[in-house]
Formats: structure tokens, sequence, C-alpha cells
């Protein structure tokens, strides 16, 4: 149940991605954080990675550990991103949650502005993702941890 749920969410994510693409300010802030994004490269990127949101591709990549995932409890799992490419991240955010755990996010200053954007996108068509995800400040503001 667990998975189906993320499942279907992941493929409403890739129809919406799909249809409305990356809004102005979102890309007009990733070429300000990045000076090696282009929209050509984030464009690309973000069309690349949409085939791994359909429901067959989903289903196949979970298939072997379905039944484990399902009894398993959630752990919490760090995951601090690079920023180096547009949407590096999104492969780790979207095993995290798929694998059931819950997801304290660092987001590179350099890739915040998509990977933000794309995660609200995500809640929007899978509300209950959102307890699952707890975000830290980004690279820039980690002197806490020191």
């Amino acid at each position: 149940m667990y998975l189906t749920k993320r499942i279907e969410g992941l493929t409403s994510l890739q129809n919406t991605l799909s249809k409305k693409g990356i809004p102005e300010e979102v890309m007009e802030e990733s070429l300000a954080r990045n000076p090696w994004f282009t929209p050509y490269y984030i464009t690309h990127s973000l069309s690349s990675i949409l085939p791994w949101l359909a429901e067959d591709v989903l289903t196949a990549f979970t298939h072997n550990h379905k039944n484990e995932i399902e009894k398993r409890e959630p752990k919490k799992v760090g995951i601090i991103m690079a920023g180096n490419l547009p949407f590096v991240g999104l492969h780790d955010l979207i095993v995290g949650i798929l694998s059931k755990n819950e997801l304290y996010l660092s987001f590179s200053h350099q890739d915040e502005a998509l990977m933000e954007w794309v995660l609200e996108s995500w809640i929007e068509t899978d509300p209950d993702i959102e307890k699952l995800i707890y975000r830290l400040p980004t690279e820039d503001s980690l002197d806490f941890l020191l």
C-alpha cells in the first residue's frame, strides 16, 4: 500500500511537470545561483528525469523490495545534496521516499531553487510525503554542525 501510493504520487508528479514546465522565476534563480547552468541544460536534465517517474519504471524499480519496504519501520536518513548538475539530488530524494524513510534534506544553494520547486510540486501531488521530509539549512549555513 505504501509503495502504491508513492508511485501514484510520482506518476502524478511526472504528469504535472510535463505539462507545466519550469516556472520562469525558478529558472532565473537557478541561473543566478549556478553560472554553469543554462536554460537548455536545466530543461534537458528535467526531460531526462521524467521517464523515471513512469508507473511501469517505478514498479519495476521497487519490485524486488516491495514486501520488505511495506513491512519496515521508517529510518531517519540525512541527505546533503550536490548542486553541480540540475536536479542532481532528485534520485536520492525519490529513493529515500520510496524506501519508506524520514529524510533530513540539505539542498545545495546552487540547485536549491530547482529542488525546492520539484519537491513542492511532488508534495502537491502526494501531500503525505511532507511529513516524511525535514529541510535543513543549505550547505552555506551548516556551521551549526561544527
